[in-house]
C-alpha cells in the first residue's frame, strides 16, 4: 500500500509580534529538518537521561523533548542545553493543567517548543508569551 505522508508542521495563524513569530517560525523549521522528535521521560537519575540524549544527538538526532513528568525535568533539561549543540532543538512535553505556569521555567532553561496531550487551560496563550 501507499505509503501515508504527515502534513508538514503549521501553526495556526495568530497574531504575533515580529520577533515571536520569527522565533516560532525557526523553531518550526528546526522541527522539519529533524523529521522526528525524540522524546525523553526519565523516571531515574537526571544523568542518565543526559547521557541518553547525547547519545540520540550522536546518532543524528536533532530534536528531543523532556516530559514533565520525567524526574527532575528541570535538571535534565537545562543540563541537555549546556552539553548538546545548538543546533538540537529542545523542547519540553506532557504539559497538563497544572505544569502550564512552569512553561516560563522551560522556556528559561533552553526549551523552544511544548507539547501537550491534551489542551492544558491556558496552554497557547502562555506559549505565545515566550
Amino acid at each position: 500500500p501507499p505509503q501515508r505522508r504527515r502534513p508538514p508542521l503549521a501553526l495556526a495563524p495568530v497574531l504575533l509580534p515580529q520577533a515571536a513569530a520569527q522565533r516560532v517560525e525557526a523553531t518550526l523549521a528546526q522541527l522539519r529538518r529533524a523529521g522526528v522528535v525524540a522524546i525523553l521521560r526519565a523516571k531515574g537519575s537526571p544523568e542518565v537521561a543526559v547521557r541518553r540524549a547525547a547519545e540520540l544527538v550522536e546518532l543524528g538526532c536533532r530534536a528531543i523533548e523532556v516530559t514533565m513528568d520525567s524526574s527532575d525535568w528541570p535538571a535534565i533539561l537545562g543540563e541537555m542545553r549546556r552539553r548538546l549543540p545548538a543546533d538540537v532543538v529542545l523542547g519540553i512535553g506532557t504539559v497538563m493543567d497544572d505544569t502550564v505556569c512552569d512553561l516560563g521555567r522551560a522556556a528559561a532553561l533552553g526549551a523552544a517548543f511544548a507539547l501537550s496531550p491534551i489542551d492544558p487551560l491556558g496552554f497557547v496563550e502562555e506559549c505565545h508569551r515566550r
